[in-house]
């Protein structure tokens, strides 16, 4: 079922990587459908707050039959005698397996969840084809779903590439320079390998790929696959696109002022989460996260760590230490631009799941905290 709050969006896989759009419907905790095509070939996924939970596929030879036979699990009489059984009764394949005693249910649930991965890391050697995802609470009947980590299941498929020739398309500029992201590398959500650090290490943004792999003592193929990884959470940043700016903390007297600020916007952040959370439950929640998400999306290069505390309103510290990128001048009118933008997109959500009397008194508290002159 795809509610009011839908987000529907297209990708074509020559320019988007099939690991950074996971990465994206992870970070941002969306459930829906996501379908992709290459060819006649068709997979589709079930996500549940980022986390990939089932998958299917029109590929016979990614079948849970043709595993089994491939593990030396079945034979090929007991599978031909198991389909024959399955479409008179209309039962799964996995349950006449087991009714057959050709394997235990054990094996059935390791079997299925092994296929379910199966499906998944298969895309990862796809660099064409077209995706599509529909946003939204996507009800599932089946018993055996995958239950791993998202980031842990991008870093196994990655790991898992065998078509080299997906690393050589998403990383052809060979002069291209990489930067490091410090702050985003030490929170990584993944557990690296020690030679993947090595590799890592090796980033400086004076060394274009080309280079970072002649001084690389792993070879051109894992060197690529490192850095494809590298890319596909975020952790690092070409030259193109990032100019290195020293982060300068804030002075007393600014930390001061946008204290104030940010706490009279906080306390209308904490009477809409309650409000919206009260009247709902659960979906308030997550309307409120995909409104942070929404709008600091378009500003992830100064507020991508920004984040909800558990009474609705933004970390405070976060808020104030992404402003030591920006210029002095500049940081209020940056902060009040985002925090005015979050302001509008929560007041759209309260008078869409509310109703106009608590718009009103949002509006209401809004004015409450502007000066005479409309200023905060």
């Amino acid at each position: 079922m795809i509610n009011e709050f839908n987000v529907e969006f297209k990708e074509n896989l020559r320019e988007k990587p099939f690991p950074e759009i996971i990465y994206y419907l992870y970070q941002k905790k969306l459930s829906g459908v996501l379908n992709v095509k290459n060819g006649e070939e068709e997979k589709g996924f079930i996500i549940k707050r980022g986390k990939i939970i089932f998958s299917k596929t029109n590929n016979r030879e990614e079948s849970l039959g043709a595993l089994l036979l491939k593990e030396g699990e079945i034979t090929k009489k007991q599978l031909s005698n198991a389909l024959v059984i399955m479409h008179e009764s209309g039962k799964r394949l996995g349950r006449v397996l087991v009714e057959m005693n050709i394997i235990t249910p054990a094996k059935l649930w390791e079997s299925v969840k092994k296929q379910l991965k199966v499906i998944f890391y298969s895309i990862f050697n796809w660099s064409e084809g077209e995706l599509d995802f529909f946003e939204g609470e996507p009800s599932i009947t089946e018993a055996i779903v995958l239950t791993e980590n998202t980031p842990d299941l991008i870093l196994e498929g990655i790991r898992n590439v065998t078509n080299y020739d997906v690393f050589y398309h998403y990383l052809k500029d060979r002069g291209i320079k990489f930067l490091l992201n410090d702050e985003k590398y030490k929170k990584r959500p993944i557990v690296l390998e020690p030679y993947e650090e090595y590799v890592a290490m090796l980033i400086n943004g004076e060394r274009s790929v080309d280079e970072i792999i002649e001084v690389s003592d792993i070879g051109e193929i894992e060197t690529l696959r490192v850095l494809y990884i590298l890319r596909s959470f975020n952790l690092i940043t070409s030259d193109k696109n990032v100019t290195m700016v020293t982060p300068i903390p804030l002075k007393n007297s600014e930390k001061e002022d946008f204290v104030k600020i940010i706490r009279k916007f906080n306390n209308i952040f904490s009477y809409i989460y309650h409000a919206i959370l009260r009247e709902v439950g659960p979906i308030g929640e997550r309307i409120i996260e995909k409104n942070i998400g929404e709008v600091t999306l378009y500003r992830g290069d100064v507020f991508s760590n920004i984040t909800l505390k558990k009474t609705g309103a933004l970390d405070e510290e976060e808020l104030l230490k992404s402003l030591w990128t920006i210029k002095r001048d500049k940081r209020r009118t940056v902060l009040l631009k985002l925090l005015d933008d979050l302001l509008m997109a929560e007041t759209l959500a309260v008078k869409r799941v509310l109703g106009k009397e608590y718009e009103e008194k949002i509006i209401s508290m809004i004015k409450d905290i502007k000066d005479d002159n409309g200023k905060f």
